[in-house]
């Protein structure tokens, strides 16, 4: 058909048509999941800031989305996930400073979204002031603590991980290390609550709520009441759930959480190779920091451990 057309022409015009080029239609093209896990490098500065990040993000974006103003169970929601972060976030300097946001919430009785922006507008401004004097008690602190603008900015810059996602996974297994001087079994069982009625009330992800609160339900959260050891038990508790949200397996692993096997006459654990290298590598380099830190402190401070 298209030889004749062209003799057509050339008949009519007494020249050729142009050759008209075609080109071959594009490949298929490979969309990478939101949920795939970062390949960057990661150390305990990166976690920290992505875990912020995470943090202010979710502050700023979600806590009011689709609403003007808070129900009574949003708010005390709110204040509580604002309680239990200040408690447990990495970084004397850094409590301070969401204890601080958290002071402001705790009275108000009323909070509708003007009011919430100059709250924690106002709150971030003051940050890096603040942070430079709670700095001056800190004996001889890791590059992670020296981080004045961390809670600045709108959340959307990350360093090891890939989008928000990523981040407030990060910050909810920083939250469960429970590295602060307030550690107890009650505030263990706190992060656990305080992290079920975040997602519960503000991760904005309508699938990734349905799928956590289908896997948290309260029977669960009784039975890790129940534990003798309850921060290991919470620790344990959210790298279960981390993993179960992986995909790729879920059609094949015959475990009840993907690459999480469960040994139920031991109650043992055997994560496989990738969720090693994608979950527990990163946030075990931050214990191990940590670990050091009090190491090498300790001989110049007696007894005395700094917390972190």
């Amino acid at each position: 058909v298209a030889q004749l057309f062209r003799e057509q022409v050339f008949n009519a015009t007494g020249s050729w048509p142009v050759e008209a080029t075609t080109s071959s239609p594009p490949g298929t093209t490979t969309l990478r999941p939101l949920w795939e896990e970062s390949t960057l490098p990661s150390n305990a500065t990166t976690r920290v800031l992505d875990a912020a990040s995470a943090f202010v993000f979710g502050m700023r974006e979600s806590v009011f989305t689709g609403r003007s103003t808070l129900e009574d169970i949003e708010l005390d929601a709110l204040k509580e996930w604002l309680r239990v972060v200040s408690l447990t976030f990495p970084g004397e300097a850094y409590r301070h400073l969401l204890a601080n946001l958290y002071k402001q919430v705790a009275p108000v009785a009323v909070l509708t979204q003007a009011k919430w922006r100059v709250i924690f507008h106002g709150w971030q401004n003051h940050t890096a002031m603040m942070h430079k004097e709670y700095t001056k008690s800190i004996y001889d602190p890791e590059e992670w603590e020296l981080l004045p603008t961390l809670f600045e900015g709108y959340g959307t810059t990350y360093y090891a991980c890939e989008l928000y996602t990523c981040g407030q996974w990060t910050m909810f297994h920083l939250m469960t290390m429970m590295v602060g001087p307030s550690a107890s079994d009650e505030l263990a069982m706190a992060v656990v609550t305080a992290i079920r009625r975040f997602v519960k009330n503000f991760l904005t992800c309508l699938p990734c709520r349905k799928h956590f609160l289908a896997y948290n339900t309260l029977e669960l959260v009784e039975k890790l009441d129940n534990e003798v050891n309850k921060p290991k038990a919470v620790y344990m508790w959210l790298w279960t759930m981390h993993n179960a949200t992986d995909p790729d397996d879920a059609s094949t692993s015959t475990a009840p959480v993907i690459g999480l096997h469960h040994k139920a006459e031991g109650q043992l654990f055997t994560p496989d190779l990738s969720f090693f290298a994608l979950y527990l590598v990163p946030v075990a380099v931050f214990i191990v920091f940590v670990g050091l830190r009090r190491m090498r402190s300790a001989p110049r401070q007696g007894n005395h451990l700094r917390d972190v």
